[in-house]
């Protein structure tokens, strides 16, 4: 198994991180990286966790203690899961990038919220009088029509009407209730 680390560029996708390492696969290129020596701290770090090269987790020897851009690391398919933990912990504590090209996957040096960051709040007097005056207007269009003797566009009118006013009473009921997360 292969893992590749690198500082910067950030990629988005799997697949961009894929074609950026085209240049460093086919001829060894590493331009397209930033150099960082935070690279070079991760390896020793990696190389003072797992120092054993016989029964340690390396398929091809200790990690280079010399790099600056990138950081290939290979590792035995048998290496233990707690290993690649760890090896991702110590890059997230650097910001590297860690990409799997088996995947391909590869892991961000912060991880996404998933929550939400700060608590919502309240919605204000003038949040409901807006959603009041939307579902107003919406009335009216369902009010003008059920008085418009013009055969298509009064029923038109009605369902446009009739549909935003259930809408704006929908959301009305969901400012005035506001049910509570449940966590």
């Amino acid at each position: 198994m292969t893992l590749i680390l690198w500082k910067a560029p950030v990629v988005a996708e799997p697949d961009d991180a894929t074609r950026l390492l085209e240049p460093y696969y086919e001829r060894g290129d590493d331009s397209a990286f930033l150099p960082s020596p935070d690279i070079a701290t991760v390896s020793n770090e990696l190389r003072r966790r797992f120092p054993d090269v016989e029964d340690g987790p390396w398929a091809g020897g200790l990690p280079p203690t010399e790099v600056d851009r990138v950081l290939r690391l290979t590792i035995r398919w048998s290496a233990d899961a707690d290993v690649l933990n760890e090896i991702v912990e110590v890059a997230r504590e650097y910001d590297l990038i860690v990409y799997d090209p088996q995947g391909p996957s590869f892991y961000m040096p912060h991880p996404v919220p998933t929550g939400p960051i700060a608590p919502i709040p309240r919605p204000s007097v003038r949040d409901h009088l807006k959603v009041i005056a939307m579902g107003v207007v919406a009335g009216g269009v369902f009010l003008l029509g059920w008085w418009i003797q013009v055969p298509v566009l009064d029923w038109i009118l009605m369902l446009v009407g009739g549909f935003f006013l259930t809408v704006i009473l929908f959301l009305l009921g969901i400012l005035i209730v506001r049910p509570e997360r449940r966590r």
